[in-house]
C-alpha cells in the first residue's frame, strides 16, 4: 500500500507500536534495517536508527547489495530458530532503504515458492516472511513501484512522496477492482470467456504485468476480507492507494441508480427544466475495460525507470516535519548530503534539486536563526575577539591577538559554490582539472586544453604557483579575486552554469567541508577496499588469509567497506570496530578519519574515515578521465543504429583504483583482481563524463544522441556488469531509462543461468556467458521493437 506524505509518521507509529508492544499477543520485537550501499542510503540509515534509538527500540543495520543478498539474508535469519535473538520470528519489521520498491516483494518474502527435484517431484519451500507477524517499510527512491506492492495491502507499506511522478503516464494504474461484475447478466460471463481468450495474444507483456496479473486476482478473492487488515485499519489509506476512477466507480456501483456519465456543460447551460441528461455513448464492455486497464499498465512500466525524492530527505522530512527531531543539526546535515548525492550522481535534475535545496535553506534557518540574511562563511569568520579581553587587561595598547570561535558543526548554505572536485582537500588546479564539468567543456585532456586554462588564470591575475599550492593555502585576497574574475571569464571560456547552491558544514577551526565532499567520500570508500578494510577481513579471519568462494568474499568486502563509510558520516567522533583495527586505538583520533578531525589542507594520511575517502575519490575520478579519454582516442565505443556501447577490460593498473591502497604486493592471480569500473555507480561516474564530453563538442547531439551501454569486466565472477545509460541532451536534466525492458528482451535469448538481474537498478544485468551475443540480441530487440512501432 501507499502511505502518502502526510501519513508518514503513521507508519512509523507502527514500526514502534510492533516492537515494543508488550501483550498478550505480542512482546515485542526487532526492526531490521537493509540498506543499499550507497551514501543516500547510508544517511538515511543514520536518521532512522536515530529515532529508534529515541525511542528505545532495537534494530539490526545491514547492507543488502542485491536481490538475492536480501534473500539470503532473510534465508539466514529463518534458519537461526525461535530462541535465539535476531532471528526472524523476533523480526517485527523490516525496513528496506533506497531497495526493493521495484520488485515484487509481495511474491518473493511472503508467498511459498515452488521447485523440483531431479525426480520431479514438487518442493515447497516457506516464505521467508511471515504475512502475520513481519511487516515490511520500503523507503526507496526507484520508480515506478511494482504494482504488486502497492496493492498488497496488508504486508507491504510503501512510503511515497509525491503523486505528480507518474503523471506522464497518467498516474498509477488502478488494482482492477472495478472490473469485478457483480450482475446477474449473461453478457458479463460471455465478456470473461472472450476475455480469457484474448489473454493468449498477450502472452508477450513484460514479467512485471504477469507478476501483477496474478496479484490481481488475489486482491480481488481477499477484498472481502480488507476490513479486517491490522495495518489499514491502523493507517487507514485504503481509500488512498486507489486513482480517483475507482473511487469514483466504487461510489457508482453502491448507488446504482446514479448514471454513470453525466453531461454536466449541458446541465449548466440548459435553462430547460432537465438539468441532467445522459450522454448518448455506449457502454464500455469488460473486454475493453480489461484492454484500457491492461494498456495503462504497460505504459506505466514501459515509460522506463527514474528516481524521485532522495530517502534521506524524506527520512529528514519525517522526523523533522512530523516527529520532534527538526532542531537535530545532525540529522539535517544528512539530509543535505544524501539531497546532494543525488545531484552529483545525476539522479537528480537542476530543477528538482533546486526545490529540495530551497526546502533544506529553509530548515537550516529554522536550526540556525542567527545565520540569516548575511554571507554565512564570511560572517562565521568575522566571528572573533581579542584574546588580550579574555584576560581583561586594563589601559592595554599594545598589539591584538585575534581568536576565532570555530562555531564547530554549524551548517551553512553558499548559492554560488563552484563545481571544482573537492576544491577545499586539494589545489585550486586539481579540483578544475579534475571536475567534470570544467574538463570536459575545456577539454583538459589535451595540451592546448591546459594551455587555455593557464591563459584563463593569467587573466584572472591568479599566479599559477598560488594555484597549485592548498586551495586552503591560497591568500584570501585571491580566493576572493576568482570568484569575481570567473564572472566576468566564464562566458569566453564557456564555463557557464558552473555554480549551485552549496550545502557546508564548519568542522573546525575555520575549516569547512562541502555536502558534496562528503558524498564523493564516502561513495569512494564503498566501492574502493582501503588498506584498513583488507585489515578488517584479515582480522575477521583470525589474522589469517582465508579462502572464500566468490560471494563469500563479496559479501565480507561489501559489509567492511559499508562499516568505514558508515563510520565516516558519524558527526561526533566516534567509530566502530572496524574503523580501529590494527590501528592501536588511534583511528578516532587520526587526522580526517572524520567530521570532527577533518582540517582544510590537513594530510589525511589515515587509512580509513574520510581522509582515506577523500584520497580515494581523486584517484578514482584520475582513473575514470584517464579511461574515458583512452576509449575516445582508441576509437573503442562503437556505434550502432540505437546505442552505443565500449568494453571495459580490467588491468593491473585498474584494479581498485590505485596502487597505493593495495596493503602488500600485488596480487597475480586475475580471479582475485576487483575492477574499479565493476561498481555500478563508478560506471555511472564513468557514463556521464563519456557523456558530458560529446556533449561539450556537439558530437553526441541532434541524430548522434544515442543511449550508451558499457560493458566491465568482474575477473572475480568470470562475468561482465552491463549497465545502460539514456543520454540527456541538456547539462543537468534526466532521462528516464527504458533498459530494464530491452534487457529483458535480450536476455530472453540467453539461456537460464546466463544472466542474473540482480541489481535494484532496473538498467543494470550481469552476463555470465559470451557477452558480444547479449550486444547481438539486444541490437536485433530493439530494432525489431522500433520496427514494429
Amino acid at each position: 500500500m501507499l502511505l502518502q506524505k502526510e501519513n508518514w509518521r503513521l507508519g512509523y507509529h507502527q514500526i514502534i507500536s510492533d516492537c515494543r508492544a508488550s501483550t498478550a499477543h505480542s512482546t515485542g520485537g526487532t526492526v531490521l534495517i537493509l540498506v543499499n550501499p550507497d551514501a543516500d542510503a547510508l544517511c538515511a540509515a543514520r536518521i532512522l536508527s536515530y529515532a529508534l534509538r529515541a525511542d528505545k527500540v532495537p534494530y539490526q543495520l545491514r547492507p543488502c547489495g542485491g536481490y538475492n543478498c536480501l534473500v539470503k539474508i532473510l534465508q539466514k535469519l529463518a534458519l537461526h530458530g525461535d530462541d535465539v535473538e535476531g532471528s526472524s520470528s523476533t523480526i517485527r519489521a523490516v525496513v528496506l532503504l533506497n531497495l526493493g520498491a521495484t520488485r515484487n516483494l509481495q511474491q518473493a518474502l511472503f508467498e511459498p515458492t515452488i521447485d523440483y527435484n531431479d525426480k520431479d517431484e514438487e518442493i515447497i519451500t516457506v516464505p521467508l516472511l511471515n504475512q502475520d507477524h513481519t511487516k515490511l517499510y520500503v523507503l526507496d527512491s526507484h520508480r515506478p513501484y511494482h504494482l504488486a506492492n502497492i496493492y498488497a495491502q496488508k504486508n507491504i507499506v510503501l512510503w511515497n512522496d509525491f503523486n505528480f511522478w507518474h503523471n506522464e503516464e497518467g498516474g498509477i494504474p488502478s488494482d482492477g477492482e472495478y472490473l469485478d461484475d457483480q450482475s446477474d447478466d449473461s453478457e458479463s460471463e460471455d465478456e470473461d470467456d472472450s476475455e480469457s481468450d484474448d489473454g493468449d495474444s498477450d502472452a508477450s507483456d513484460s514479467e512485471g504485468e504477469a507478476e501483477f496479473d496474478d496479484e490481481d486476482d488475489k486482491i480481488r478473492n481477499n477484498d472481502g476480507d480488507s476490513s479486517d487488515e491490522n495495518v489499514d485499519s491502523e493507517i487507514g489509506i485504503r481509500s488512498s492507494t486507489g486513482s480517483p476512477e475507482s473511487k469514483r466507480r466504487k461510489k457508482a456501483r453502491i448507488n446504482p441508480d446514479t448514471p454513470e456519465i453525466r453531461d454536466t456543460d449541458d446541465e449548466r447551460d440548459n435553462d430547460d427544466a432537465t438539468a441532467v441528461k445522459k450522454v448518448d455513448v455506449p457502454i464500455m464492455s469488460m473486454r475493453d475495460k480489461h484492454k484500457l486497464r491492461r494498456d495503462k499498465v504497460r505504459k506505466y512500466y514501459s515509460n522506463g525507470s527514474f528516481h524521485s525524492s532522495p530517502v534521506a530527505f524524506m527520512a529528514y522530512t519525517l522526523l523533522a516535519d512530523q516527529l520532534r527531531h527538526d532542531s537535530v543539526g545532525d540529522l539535517l546535515w544528512l539530509a543535505c548530503i544524501g539531497v546532494t548525492d543525488a545531484f552529483v550522481h545525476d539522479r537528480l535534475d537542476l530543477s528538482g534539486y533546486a526545490r529540495l535545496a530551497l526546502e533544506l535553506q529553509e530548515k537550516i534557518e529554522k536550526v540556525y536563526p542567527d545565520l540569516r540574511n548575511e554571507d554565512r562563511i564570511t560572517e562565521r569568520l568575522a566571528n572573533t575577539m581579542h584574546a588580550e579581553e579574555l584576560y581583561e587587561k586594563e589601559n592595554y595598547n599594545g598589539p591584538m591577538t585575534e581568536v576565532g570561535f570555530s562555531e564547530n558543526g554549524k551548517i551553512l548554505y553558499q548559492r554560488d559554490e563552484f563545481r571544482f572536485f573537492l576544491l577545499r582537500h586539494t589545489t585550486l588546479w586539481d579540483a578544475m582539472i579534475l571536475s567534470p564539468d570544467v574538463n570536459t567543456k575545456m577539454e583538459l585532456w589535451r595540451s592546448s586544453g591546459i594551455k587555455r586554462l593557464k591563459e584563463m588564470l593569467a587573466k584572472m591575475g591568479l599566479p599559477l604557483a598560488q594555484c597549485q599550492q592548498p586551495y586552503a593555502f591560497m591568500k584570501p585576497s585571491l580566493k576572493r579575486r576568482l570568484k569575481v574574475m570567473m564572472n566576468e571569464h566564464e562566458e569566453e571560456y564557456g564555463l557557464e552554469h558552473l555554480k549551485y547552491t552549496a550545502f557546508i558544514r564548519v568542522s573546525g577551526y575555520k575549516s569547512l567541508l562541502s555536502a558534496s565532499d562528503m558524498s564523493l567520500a564516502v561513495t569512494a570508500l564503498l566501492e574502493c577496499d582501503t588498506a584498513k578494510s583488507k585489515e578488517s577481513i584479515q582480522n575477521g579471519n583470525g589474522g589469517a588469509e582465508v579462502q572464500l568462494d566468490e560471494e563469500e568474499e563479496e559479501e565480507r568486502a561489501l559489509t567492511t567497506s559499508f562499516n568505514i563509510a558508515y563510520d565516516a558520516l558519524n558527526s561526533n567522533g566516534s567509530s566502530s570496530t572496524f574503523a580501529t583495527i590494527g590501528g592501536g586505538g588511534l583511528g578516532g583520533s587520526t587526522e580526517g578519519t572524520d567530521l570532527t578531525t577533518m582540517v582544510n589542507g590537513g594530510d589525511m594520511n589515515g587509512n580509513n574515515g574520510l581522509g582515506a575517502g577523500v584520497r580515494l575519490a581523486m584517484s578514482v575520478q584520475k582513473s575514470i578521465i584517464s579511461t574515458a579519454v583512452s576509449l575516445v582516442e582508441r576509437n573503442a565505443i562503437t556505434r550502432l543504429s540505437h546505442f552505443r556501447y565500449a568494453y571495459l577490460h580490467a588491468t593491473s593498473h585498474g584494479a581498485n583504483g590505485s596502487t597505493k591502497f593495495q596493503g602488500g604486493k600485488a596480487d597475480s592471480n586475475k580471479q582475485n583482481a576487483h575492477h574499479i569500473f565493476s561498481k555500478p555507480l563508478a560506471l555511472t561516474k564513468l557514463a556521464n563524463y563519456l557523456m558530458d564530453m560529446h556533449r561539450a563538442n556537439n558530437k553526441w547531439t541532434g541524430t548522434k544522441a544515442l543511449p550508451l551501454v558499457l560493458l566491465a569486466e568482474k575477473p572475480q565472477t568470470q562475468s561482465y556488469l552491463v549497465v545502460g545509460f539514456e543520454y540527456p541532451s541538456i547539462k543537468g536534466s534526466t532521462k528516464r531509462n527504458s533498459f530494464n525492458d530491452r534487457f529483458e528482451m535480450a536476455a530472453n535469448s540467453l539461456e537460464e543461468g546466463e544472466f542474473l538481474f540482480d541489481s535494484f537498478d532496473s538498467n543494470v544485468i550481469e552476463v555470465k556467458s559470451d557477452v558480444s551475443r547479449f550486444i547481438e540480441q539486444l541490437h536485433y530487440m530493439i530494432d525489431s521493437v522500433m520496427i514494429k512501432d
